[in-house]
């Protein structure tokens, strides 16, 4: 998956570097949802206009976290695509989009923070004799430690991007949606519907 990130990056360079002269920025941002996952996020996305027929785009979406047998689980997500107009009209743009998807997914213990062991926090210390000497019980040493274990992480994926996207034209921009199919050859791979507004300047 390495060399396919390296070789979308290599794609999108040289899409930069061969452009026309007239190249424009927009940027703005909307809402997602993400079809597997079934939630809604936010997104921030930015295009760079090649020519005629090509741009080069970046987004990172954020989905609202949820909450799940006492944990809290989010997703974030960044995008690296390539868009391929091939309707454009006074009133329209009709476009194809291929890129890289990055997802990555973080979750805590809500009812234990870190430093807490689930069934063992307030107990109290005991002790035992052994040998006339006194011990630890295995419950109090569970509990002693429990500041050194985190009851939190995350783990990420990367996978393709496919598409298509469409845009109304405003005064000040575009009002735009998109359906894709994100994260191909990951583990984390669906259908993502997003929608919202981008910025000419």
């Amino acid at each position: 998956m390495k060399k396919v990130l390296k070789l979308a990056c290599i794609l999108l360079l040289a899409l930069m570097i061969f452009k026309d002269a007239k190249a424009q920025f927009s940027a703005g941002g909307g809402i997602l949802y993400g079809f597997d996952l079934e939630r809604v996020g936010i997104r921030a996305d930015g295009l760079y206009t090649i020519n005629e027929s090509w741009r080069a785009g970046g987004d990172f979406g954020y989905y609202f976290p949820k909450s799940e047998f006492g944990a809290k689980i989010s997703w974030w997500e960044l995008n690296l695509n390539a868009h391929f107009v091939f309707l454009d009209n006074d009133d329209f743009r009709v476009y194809a989009l291929a890129g890289i998807n990055y997802i990555t997914v973080s979750f805590s213990d809500e009812d234990n923070p870190p430093g807490n062991i689930p069934g063992v926090a307030g107990f109290d210390r005991t002790m035992s004799k052994e040998n006339g000497q006194q011990v630890e019980s295995p419950v109090t040493a569970l509990t002693s430690n429990a500041s050194a274990i985190d009851f939190s992480g995350s783990d990420s994926e990367t996978g393709l991007n496919l598409g298509i996207g469409g845009e109304y034209k405003v005064s000040f921009g575009s009002v735009f949606s998109e359906l894709k199919y994100a994260g191909i050859a990951g583990a984390a791979d669906q259908i993502v519907f997003g929608a919202g507004v981008r910025y000419d300047f």
